[in-house]
Protein backbone atom coordinates (compact mmCIF):
# COMPACT_ATOMS: atom_id res chain seq x y z
CA UNK A 1 0.00 0.00 0.00
CA UNK A 2 1.59 3.77 -1.05
CA UNK A 3 2.05 6.12 1.92
CA UNK A 4 -0.24 8.53 1.94
CA UNK A 5 2.07 10.94 3.63
CA UNK A 6 4.91 10.57 1.00
CA UNK A 7 2.34 9.83 -2.27
CA UNK A 8 -0.73 11.46 -0.79
CA UNK A 9 -3.03 13.90 -2.70
CA UNK A 10 -2.55 17.36 -1.58
CA UNK A 11 -5.84 18.73 -0.54
CA UNK A 12 -7.39 15.76 -0.63
CA UNK A 13 -8.43 14.30 2.96
CA UNK A 14 -7.54 10.87 4.03
CA UNK A 15 -10.22 9.93 6.83
CA UNK A 16 -9.14 6.55 8.98
CA UNK A 17 -10.44 5.01 12.24
CA UNK A 18 -7.61 4.76 14.88
CA UNK A 19 -7.86 2.06 17.76
CA UNK A 20 -7.40 3.43 21.08
CA UNK A 21 -4.91 1.67 23.27
CA UNK A 22 -5.71 -1.71 24.10
CA UNK A 23 -4.77 -1.68 27.35
CA UNK A 24 -2.00 0.02 29.46
CA UNK A 25 0.72 -1.64 27.75
CA UNK A 26 -0.29 -1.18 24.51
CA UNK A 27 0.66 2.23 23.81
CA UNK A 28 2.16 2.34 20.12
CA UNK A 29 0.10 2.66 16.49
CA UNK A 30 0.31 -0.75 15.66
CA UNK A 31 -1.57 -0.36 12.33
CA UNK A 32 -1.20 0.44 8.98
CA UNK A 33 -1.78 4.26 7.47
CA UNK A 34 -4.65 4.14 5.23
CA UNK A 35 -6.16 1.11 6.47
CA UNK A 36 -9.34 1.33 9.55
CA UNK A 37 -8.51 -0.27 12.90
CA UNK A 38 -11.64 -2.48 13.47
CA UNK A 39 -11.06 -2.56 17.55
CA UNK A 40 -13.02 -0.79 19.49
CA UNK A 41 -12.55 1.90 21.46
CA UNK A 42 -11.40 3.63 18.21
CA UNK A 43 -11.66 7.11 17.06
CA UNK A 44 -12.12 8.74 13.29
CA UNK A 45 -9.32 10.66 12.38
CA UNK A 46 -9.17 13.21 9.62
CA UNK A 47 -5.83 13.85 7.54
CA UNK A 48 -5.48 16.27 4.76
CA UNK A 49 -2.14 17.51 3.04
CA UNK A 50 -1.52 20.87 2.47
CA UNK A 51 1.32 22.82 0.29
CA UNK A 52 3.90 24.23 2.59
CA UNK A 53 4.39 27.02 0.70
CA UNK A 54 0.41 27.94 0.71
CA UNK A 55 -0.69 26.24 4.37
CA UNK A 56 -1.64 28.80 7.23
CA UNK A 57 0.78 29.06 9.82
CA UNK A 58 -0.93 27.32 13.49
CA UNK A 59 0.14 30.13 16.24
CA UNK A 60 0.81 28.61 19.40
CA UNK A 61 -0.91 30.74 22.54
CA UNK A 62 0.94 32.68 24.60
CA UNK A 63 2.13 30.48 28.05
CA UNK A 64 0.74 31.79 31.04
CA UNK A 65 3.35 31.42 33.89
CA UNK A 66 1.94 31.00 37.05
CA UNK A 67 4.01 31.06 40.58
Amino acid sequence: MRSIVLEGDIDKTYPMWITLFDDQGDDEYDGQMGVDDDEEPRIMVEMTLMDPAVAPVMQQPPVKETY
